[in-house]
């Protein structure tokens, strides 16, 4: 095996154990590799023994694989025990870095994620969450206090009218007032959410949120529709199951049509640019440009490392001469 390839078999095991479920392209991604290399990787790691879980169309190790138990016998610290340590060290200040980063190593071994949120975190989000429920209900705008973004990396106030919650109620969507933007906050980067007593102005601006089987987000959609050959199809139905109740068979029987509204192109144009000799885009126009876009780019990429691996040809040949 290539040291290369080793390296990222290693990573793969990394990946697999460290960032919770994820889909095969998600780490082909991660990896810069095709999801067809990532599908040989898993089975590589299940003959050498490693339990490889799926979930859907995401995919994990589970710690209970031969691997980990023994690579657990090896620490001193039973469960109980890391529990404790994880529990404690999410008491300490917030500012420690050093105690978070303990307390995060602890619950990604040992599995105990449910805990890594502090206490103290935990009230001020179902505190925010509650004002938040009733400014929803009784369509009233709140004042977000000291809300972190990462995008902007400020700490500001933000005032917003508040109508859907998301993410298992972690997100909330708002209509921002200063900028007249739908946006998505999390709740766990507010400090304090105050009820104003201001109705809300702009209701007809509150659209829902729609996300895709590739778990892209957005307020607008966009129709897509393929023929898809069996191994793009079976891929499909594997890795993104709720697409099958938009997949039908092809008149000639050995294809299968998929016909369906997306967020965003990108997920379903990373899926058909993996499996390009086996899908025909029959549609919509818009993403018929996308995918062209794309592989116009990829043909101008390949010709001009073509062109200089030919130049750097053409210069050795110079000097040996």
């Amino acid at each position: 095996m290539e040291t290369a390839q080793c390296k990222r078999i290693l990573d793969l095991i990394v990946y697999l154990t460290c960032n919770g479920q994820l889909t095969t392209q998600q780490y082909a991604d991660m990896l810069g590799v095709t999801r067809r290399n990532v599908y040989n990787y898993l089975k590589l790691l299940s003959d050498y023994g490693f339990r490889v879980v799926r979930n859907g169309s995401r995919y994990h190790l589970d710690q209970r694989s031969p691997f980990f138990k023994q690579l657990k016998e090896n620490i001193p610290l039973t469960d109980k025990e890391a529990e404790y340590l994880c529990q404690t060290l999410s008491e300490a200040d917030p500012k420690d870095t050093m105690a978070s980063i303990l307390r995060a190593k602890l619950a990604r071994h040992f599995g105990l994620n449910d805990i890594m949120m502090s206490q103290t975190l935990s009230e001020r989000v179902n505190s925010n969450k509650a004002v938040l429920r009733n400014a929803i209900k009784k369509e009233r705008v709140v004042k977000i206090c000291n809300y972190s973004s990462p995008h902007s990396h400020t700490v500001t106030d933000r005032f917003v009218e508040p109508y859907m919650f998301l993410n298992n109620d972690r997100d909330v969507r708002c209509h921002e007032i200063c900028c007249h933007q739908n946006k998505t906050f999390k709740l766990s980067r507010m400090e304090k959410v105050e009820l104003m007593d201001m109705p809300w102005a702009n209701k007809t601006q509150h659209k829902q949120l729609y996300t895709d089987i590739f778990m892209f987000s957005g307020e607008e959609r966009y129709h897509v529709k393929l023929l898809l050959g069996q191994l793009s199809h079976n891929i499909m139905v594997e890795e993104y199951p709720l697409s099958e109740p938009s997949i039908t068979l092809a008149s000639d029987g050995i294809h299968w049509i998929l016909d369906i509204e997306v967020a965003s192109f990108m997920g379903i144009g990373r899926f058909v640019m993996g499996l390009y000799d086996d899908i025909k885009v029959l549609g919509d126009e818009q993403f018929k440009t996308y995918i062209n876009e794309k592989v116009a780019l990829i043909k101008k990429s390949i010709q001009y490392n073509n062109n200089n691996n030919e130049s750097k040809s053409n210069k050795e040949q110079d000097i040996q001469r």
